[in-house]
């Protein structure tokens, strides 16, 4: 009976070799990143975002004083944003839904945030 050895070094590189070939990729995280809603006039531009979670969305309130109010029919809504005027204000977007919000100071000034 014949048996076949194997140097110790090649043992070792072929151990590497069937190990990275092993590896299974692991899926990319989700982008995280910064979004700006403005305030011309009495409408929230853009009036609809997609983002991704956990990113951050910056409210730049300028003009006349505005609020933004997060509707509460999904849960995981940030907090809302009293009335301010000259301001940047940010909030994150942790859970995944539909948040819409609006400006209670202007009737018919809404707005959405979707995060997948």
């Amino acid at each position: 009976m014949h048996t076949l050895r194997c140097p110790p070094l090649v043992l070792a590189i072929l151990c590497a070799a069937l190990a990275a070939c092993s590896k299974s990729e692991s899926p990319t995280a989700p982008v995280v990143t910064t979004f700006d809603v403005y305030t011309p006039g009495n409408t929230f531009s853009p009036f609809s975002l997609r983002v991704t979670r956990g990113s951050t969305v910056r409210f730049n309130i300028y003009g006349e004083n505005h609020n933004v109010i997060f509707g509460r029919s999904t849960s995981g809504a940030p907090t809302d944003i009293n009335v301010v005027k000259y301001v940047v204000v940010s909030r994150q977007f942790s859970a995944a839904g539909s948040f819409s919000y609006s400006c209670t100071v202007h009737p018919g000034m809404t707005g959405e945030i979707v995060v997948m």
